[in-house]
């Protein structure tokens, strides 16, 4: 009885607890084209559009910030970094940044009561009188005072083109989000070397 109420337990923890980070991705690929061969890249341009929320805040410099990250993701794949596009080049692409958010919102969370059951030991008898440890499920009340949340939240959208076609060979979008955080840096990062790695294999 006691091990079906601790698995119980878990069950109902596992369903109250609140995700704290989402990802998708929605991207297209060339499958004609060798992305292997690929070793320059040009960034043609970084866009940001105001995000739907009211108390978004966007991350300072954040044209900089992503140019810098992006680079470091090319540079770990080999892909060199030109400032201008070479038309005469085979196998080299340029690249179209569009952010639709990378910064930090908050959500608001009203105060509220969860009833937990923990277990709570007391001292009692056994048959022969001798004090022993008894665990004895109780329900206790926590209250939750309410508070402002904050989501990081990182969405770029890449347009990838042959240098010398003009031809779009890729495209992604990929959105990311985490509860009670303030840094996007690390989600930033993440989206970036994702996006190398897909441009730098078939």
């Amino acid at each position: 009885m006691k091990k079906l109420f601790s698995v119980f337990a878990c069950l109902l923890l596992l369903i109250t607890v609140p995700s704290f980070s989402s990802a998708e991705k929605a991207q297209q690929k060339d499958k004609s084209y060798d992305f292997s061969r690929i070793k320059n890249a040009t960034i043609t341009g970084i866009k940001a559009q105001p995000y739907g929320e009211a108390t978004y805040s966007a991350d300072f410099d954040l044209a900089g910030k992503v140019n810098t990250a992006l680079k470091n993701a090319l540079s770990g794949r080999n892909i060199k970094v030109t400032p201008a596009p070479d038309t005469l080049a085979r196998h080299s692409i340029n690249i179209a940044v569009n952010v639709e958010g990378l910064g930090v919102f908050t959500v608001h969370e009203d105060a509220y009561d969860e009833t937990r059951t923990v277990d709570k030991k007391t001292v009692g008898k056994d048959e022969n009188g001798k004090d022993i440890i008894v665990t004895i499920p109780t329900q206790e009340v926590v209250h939750h005072p309410a508070k402002d949340v904050p989501h990081a939240v990182a969405i770029l959208n890449f347009s990838v083109t042959d240098s010398v076609t003009g031809k779009e060979i890729y495209s992604l979008r990929d959105s990311r989000e985490r509860n009670d955080e303030t840094d996007t840096s690390g989600m930033l990062g993440r989206i970036c070397r994702d996006f190398a790695k897909m441009i730098s294999m078939n």
